[in-house]
């Protein structure tokens, strides 16, 4: 579930919560607004590929290490800079650079979930585990972010939950152990 949190957080925030801020701070038309989305969409399909790739080069877990301690350094002072700018440009930017950040844990998260179980517990464990961490940091995050950003006054909130994502997830990967996946 951790690694999950790590996975689907950060596409949550980038391509859902920032729409609210686009929104209501920036009074952006919900046309322009699925345009953008669409934009970072298309970054996502043409950049995991080559995440996946360096992945292979230097190691899943390497990899998804370094991306979550990313995420937990990086979200604050980037969303501390755009939310101080407010602009589409400056939005665009910070949700590229979290992407960026983002698709390091997504990228190689399928291979290396696999490797955590045995041929036998694989679909179950990597199905049980996973979804369940999608649902629930993943799928809430966005009504997380709005309700404590409001209820605490709390702008930097979803930047904080990002670094709690990441944090969660880089503590899954330290513990996790691969198994011989042969057998």
């Amino acid at each position: 579930m951790g690694i999950a949190a790590g996975a689907n957080l950060p596409f949550y925030v980038i391509l859902i919560y920032i729409n609210t801020i686009l929104s209501s701070d920036l009074h952006i038309s919900n046309a322009n607004i699925l345009m953008y989305n669409v934009v970072i969409l298309l970054f996502w399909s043409i950049s995991l590929p080559f995440f996946g790739h360096l992945g292979d080069r230097i190691g899943e877990k390497r990899l998804m290490l370094i991306a979550s301690t990313l995420l937990i350094i990086v979200p604050i002072p980037l969303m501390k800079w755009f939310l101080s700018e407010k602009t589409v440009f400056s939005l665009m930017i910070g949700r590229v650079a979290l992407s960026l950040v983002a698709m390091g844990v997504v990228a190689p998260c399928s291979a290396y979930l696999a490797r955590l179980f045995s041929i036998h517990e694989r679909q179950t464990g990597v199905g049980f585990g996973y979804f369940t961490g999608s649902a629930i940091f993943g799928g809430t995050a966005p009504s997380v972010c709005l309700y404590c950003t409001q209820a605490f006054n709390a702008d930097l909130f979803p930047a904080i939950y990002l670094a709690f994502g990441g944090a969660l997830s880089a503590l899954s990967l330290w513990v996790s152990k691969p198994k011989d996946t042969h057998h």
